[in-house]
C-alpha cells in the first residue's frame, strides 16, 4: 500500500484496549496482503516508546525482537549484552567461544551470532537470565509491543519474549501478535495458543466504499474520476470490503492498464475482480494451468528446464507460457547464482490458495507424485524437511529411513519441536512405524509439544512391542490420558500405583493421580473411598505423594475436610521444603474458600502464618521462572473472583481485570481444562463488554467456540466438560438477547445436568425462556448457593491435582 488508508472503526477499538490495558496480547489476524503490517505501524505511531518486531531471514525470532528493541541509540543493546556478559558467566564464555579474550562491543556481524548464543542459554537454563536483566534494563515505560509476522516465531523464542515480557516494570505493555493463519507457522503450538486469543479488532474488510476509492486511485489513473468512483462502489459490494481480495486485484493487474482508456480499464478490473472472487481463471489455457499448479505445489522456486522435465512439455511453449504468466503478475523470477538459472516462484498465498482451490485430490497426487520423482532424481534442490514432509503425504517407501535422518540430523533448524511435528504427522500416515521410531523419549517429545494423540499410539506401540513397564512410562501413559479425558486414565494410574518396588511417595502419587481420574470419570464414590483407604495407609508416612493426596481432598470431601487436609498438606511441604508444593496447597485453600463463598474472609490458622490470596501466588510465580508454568491456574481463578465481584457490584472495570487474568492465563496455559476455562470466561467477559456495541463479534466467538466443541464432543468422557462449556455458551447467548441460541446449548446441556448445578441450569433456562427444558429442584446439601446458583456467571475453578 503506497498510502495508509485509515479503518477508523479497527483504529478506535486499538485504541480503546491499548489504553485501558484490557487485555495483554492481543491478536492481529488476517491473510496476506490486507495490510496488517501497515495498520500495526499506524497504531506504532501514535504512541512513544514502543517496540516493533520485524523478523530477520536469518536467526531465531528472539534474536530479531532484541535487535528490534531501540531505547535510545543503536548501540544499546550491544552495551546491554556486553554488561551483561560482565555479570554471567555462560553470557562471558559465549564471548570466549568466539575468541574475544576480553568483553567488549561487538561488530555488527558478531551480534546476532552472540545474542542467538545467550538466547540459547537462556531457554536451555530455563532461568531466562538475559531476559529479565533485559527487561530490567527499560528506563521508560514501553506502551506496547508488535510481533509482526508471528508465524515465523518458534516456540522457544516465544517463551522468552513472555519472560522478557513478565520483567518489565508495571503496567505491563500491551503485545500485538501480528498473525496469518493461512501459512505454514514455524511452531504448531503457537498456532493453536493464539488461535484461541480473540480480539474485537478485525481489518479483514475496510469500513466503506470511500476507502476503496482511496486505495484503487493511487494505482489506477482515470480521465474521468465517474469511472473510479462506479468501480470502487462495485469492488466493495462484490468482494463485501475483503481487503485481501481488493490488494490481490491491484497485483495482478499492475502494468496491466498503462496504455488503456477508462472503458478496457473499468473492463479489465472488473473481469479480474469477478475471477478472484469466483475462485478462478477461466482465461488460461490447460498448459497454463499445468504450470501454475506445479508451481504452487512446489516445495521450492523451479526452473523452465524443471517444468519441461516435470510437465513433459516443450520448450517453445515453456517459455511463451511463463512469459505470459511472469507479464501478467501471476509468477516472480529469482535468479539462481549456483547454476546460472532463472527460478520462477509464486509468492504469494492468496494467489496459491485459488490455484489449489480448483484441483480435485487426484490432480493434487499426481503434481506431488511428479514434484517428489524430480526431487528423487535430485531435479529440484529442496530441503531434508521438504523432501520429507512431500513423502509423508504421499506415503513414500524411502519415508521410514528420511523420518529417522531428520530425528538423527543436529542442524540448528531441525528442533525438537519441529521432530515433534514431523512424528505426529508421521504416525497419523498410514506408513509402517519404524523400530527406532519406538521410543519413550519420542513420547516425550510429543506429549511435550501438545501431540497428545499420537503419544498415546506411540506408547501403546510401545507395550505392544514388549517395551519395559516402569512406573514413570505408566504415569506418562496416565498424564496423556488425562489430558485426552480417557475413560482409561485411572486403570493406568492404578498400574503404576502397582508397580513393584517404587517407593511409598511414588506409590500414593499414582493413587492420587488415580482418585484425580475417577472424579473426571464421574466415579465420585469409588475416588472417595480410595482417599480414605489411602490415608488410612500412608497418613503416618510424610514425603511429597503425602502432599499431593492432601492437596487433592477438595475433589472429594466437603468444605471442613478439604480444608483440614490442604492445611496439612501446605504444613508438611513447608516441613519437606517443598516450596512449590506449598504455594499449590495455597492456591487450592483459596479455590476451595472460593468455591463455598468464604473466599476474602480471614481463615485465622496459626498454621498458615499468611491469610492467602490468588494475588499472592501469581505474585510467586511472576517473580520465579522455573515456576512460570504453573501460573494459568491461579490466573484463572482470580479471573473468576473478578467476575463474581462483577456479579455482586456490576463494576465494568471488574470486567477489565477479570479479561486482563484470564488472556495472561491463555499464554501459560497447557491442560485441556486450563485452555477451556480461560476461553470461556473470555466469552463471558466478552459478551458483557460487547453484546451490544459488537454484537457480530460476540457471535462468532461463540459460532467458533461451538463448532470446536462439536468437533471433540464424541472424545470428552468428562461430563463436567460438557456442562462447563455448553452453560457458558448458553449465558453468552442469553446476554446477547439470542433466546434461541441459548435454547438449543441448554437442550444439549441437559443430559450432563445433575446435583447443585441443576439450579444454575434451571435459571439459566428461565432466562432463555426455555422453562419446558427445567430439571426437578435439588437439594445443596451444604453446597453455596452463590457458586452453584448464579445465573450472570459459570464459574469455572481449577485445582492443582497433581
Amino acid at each position: 500500500m503506497r498510502e495508509f488508508i485509515d479503518r477508523e472503526i479497527a483504529i478506535k477499538s486499538m485504541n480503546k484496549i491499548l489504553t485501558e490495558h484490557t487485555t495483554p496480547w492481543i491478536v492481529l489476524s488476517g491473510d496476506s496482503r490486507i495490510g496488517k503490517t501497515e495498520f500495526a505501524k499506524k497504531i506504532s505511531s501514535m504512541y512513544e516508546n514502543t517496540i516493533f518486531c520485524t523478523p530477520r531471514l536469518s536467526g531465531n525470532y528472539a534474536c530479531s525482537f532484541v535487535q528490534s528493541i531501540n531505547l535510545e541509540n543503536e548501540d544499546i543493546i550491544n552495551e546491554i549484552i556486553c554488561e551483561y556478559a560482565k555479570k554471567n558467566a555462560s553470557a562471558n564464555e559465549v564471548f570466549r567461544a568466539i575468541g574475544m579474550k576480553y568483553v567488549s562491543p561487538l561488530r555488527k556481524n558478531q551480534l546476532s551470532s552472540v545474542l542467538s548464543l545467550i538466547i540459547k542459554n537462556d531457554v536451555s537454563s530455563g532461568l531466562y537470565n538475559f531476559a529479565h536483566y533485559l527487561g530490567e534494563q527499560v528506563n521508560s515505560q514501553i506502551n506496547c509491543i508488535f510481533l509482526d509476522d508471528f508465524s515465523r516465531c518458534d516456540y522457544d523464542s516465544y517463551v522468552w519474549i513472555l519472560e522478557y515480557w513478565n520483567s518489565i516494570m508495571e503496567p505491563l505493555p500491551t503485545v500485538i501478535a501480528i498473525c496469518n493463519f493461512s501459512v505454514n507457522w514455524e511452531s504448531d503450538k503457537l498456532k493453536d495458543i493464539f488461535h484461541g486469543v480473540c480480539s474485537p479488532v478485525s481489518i479483514e474488510r475496510f469500513d466503506s466504499k470511500e476507502a476503496f476509492y482511496n486505495i484503487l486511485k493511487q494505482y489506477f489513473f482515470f480521465e474521468n474520476d465517474i469511472y473510479l468512483v462506479d468501480i470502487s462502489k462495485k469492488l466493495f459490494a462484490l468482494y463485501n470490503g475483503n481487503a485481501g481480495m481488493l490488494f490481490e486485484t491491484i497485483k495482478l493487474l499492475q502494468g496491466q492498464t498503462i496504455h488503456s482508456t477508462d472503458e478496457q480499464m473499468t473492463d479489465l478490473i472488473l473481469n479480474t475482480a469477478q475471477q478472484i472472487h469466483l475462485h478462478r481463471f477461466d482465461e488460461f489455457s490447460k498448459i497454463h494451468m499445468l504450470v501454475l499448479r506445479t508451481l504452487a505445489y512446489s516445495p521450492s522456486p523451479l526452473s523452465k528446464k524443471n517444468m519441461i522435465d516435470i510437465l513433459d512439455l516443450i520448450e517453445p511453449i515453456t517459455t511463451e507460457i511463463i512469459s505470459q504468466l511472469y507479464n501478467r503478475n501471476f509468477i516472480n523470477y529469482i535468479a539462481d547464482n549456483n547454476n546460472d538459472h532463472t527460478l520462477y516462484v509464486i509468492n504469494d498465498d492468496f494467489l496459491i490458495s485459488i490455484i489449489k482451490s480448483g484441483c480435485s485430490e487426484t490432480e493434487e497426487l499426481f503434481y506431488k507424485t511428479k514434484l517428489y520423482r524430480a526431487i528423487q532424481r535430485k531435479q529440484i534442490n529442496t530441503t531434508l524437511e521438504q523432501k520429507l514432509n512431500l513423502a509423508i503425504e504421499l506415503e513414500e517407501n524411502e519415508v521410514m529411513e528420511l523420518i529417522i535422518e531428520y530425528l538423527e540430523s543436529q542442524l540448528e533448524e531441525c528442533t525438537d519441536e519441529k521432530k515433534a511435528y514431523y512424528i505426529d504427522n508421521f504416525l497419523n500416515s498410514k506408513c509402517k512405524v519404524p523400530e527406532k521410531l519406538i521410543s519413550i523419549y519420542n513420547v516425550q517429545l510429543l506429549y511435550l509439544y501438545g501431540y497428545y494423540q499420537s503419544a498415546e499410539k506411540l506408547i501403546g506401540t510401545y507395550y505392544i512391542l514388549g517395551g519395559i513397564v516402569e512406573f514413570e512410562n505408566l504415569m506418562l501413559l496416565g498424564d496423556i490420558q488425562h489430558i485426552l479425558l480417557s475413560p482409561k486414565t485411572s486403570h493406568t494410574y492404578k498400574s503404576a500405583s502397582e508397580v513393584i518396588g517404587i517407593s511409598v511417595s511414588d506409590k500414593i502419587k499414582a493413587i492420587n493421580r488415580q482418585i484425580m481420574a475417577l472424579n473426571q470419570e464421574h466415579k465420585e464414590q469409588l475416588a472417595k473411598e480410595l482417599y480414605e483407604s489411602a490415608f488410612d495407609k500412608y497418613e503416618n508416612t510424610p514425603c511429597s505423594g503425602l502432599i499431593e493426596l492432601y492437596r487433592n481432598s477438595n475433589n472429594s470431601f466437603d468444605y471442613d475436610r478439604a480444608m483440614e487436609y490442604t492445611i496439612r498438606g501446605y504444613v508438611l511441604a513447608k516441613e519437606l521444603g517443598e516450596v512449590l508444593e506449598m504455594y499449590k496447597c495455597l492456591h487450592n485453600i483459596c479455590m476451595i474458600r472460593l468455591q463455598h463463598g468464604k473466599y476474602g474472609q480471614p481463615i485465622c490458622d496459626e498454621r498458615l502464618y499468611i491469610e492467602p490470596t490468588f494475588e499472592y501466588i501469581v505474585d510467586f510465580f511472576a517473580k520465579h521462572s522455573e515456576y512460570r508454568h504453573e501460573q494459568a491456574y491461579p490466573l484463572l481463578d482470580l479471573g473468576t473472583v473478578k467476575m463474581f465481584e462483577y456479579v455482586r457490584t456490576h463494576d465494568a472495570k471488574l470486567l477489565i481485570e477479570a479479561k486482563r487474568y484470564y488472556s495472561e492465563a491463555q499464554l501459560y496455559a497447557k491442560s485441556f481444562y486450563a485452555q477451556h476455562i480461560a476461553e470461556t470466561g473470555l466469552l463471558i467477559v466478552n459478551s458483557y463488554q460487547y453484546a451490544y456495541d459488537e454484537s457480530t463479534f460476540v457471535q462468532e466467538l461463540r459460532d467458533t467456540m461451538y463448532n470446536r466443541y462439536v468437533q471433540k464432543q464424541t472424545v470428552i468422557e468428562d461430563y463436567r466438560v460438557h456442562k462447563k462449556i455448553l452453560l457458558s455458551l448458553a449465558l453468552s447467548a442469553i446476554i446477547s438477547g439470542n433466546n434461541e441460541d441459548a435454547t438449543m446449548y441448554l437442550n444439549d446441556a441437559s443430559k450432563y445436568i445433575s446435583g447443585a448445578e441443576t439450579l444454575r441450569y434451571n435459571k439459566l433456562c428461565q432466562k432463555a425462556g426455555c422453562v419446558v427444558l427445567m430439571k426437578e429442584t435439588v437439594p445443596l446439601n451444604g453446597k453455596n448457593e452463590i457458586y452453584y446458583g448464579s445465573d450472570e456467571l459459570v464459574p469455572w475453578l481449577i485445582s492443582f491435582c497433581h
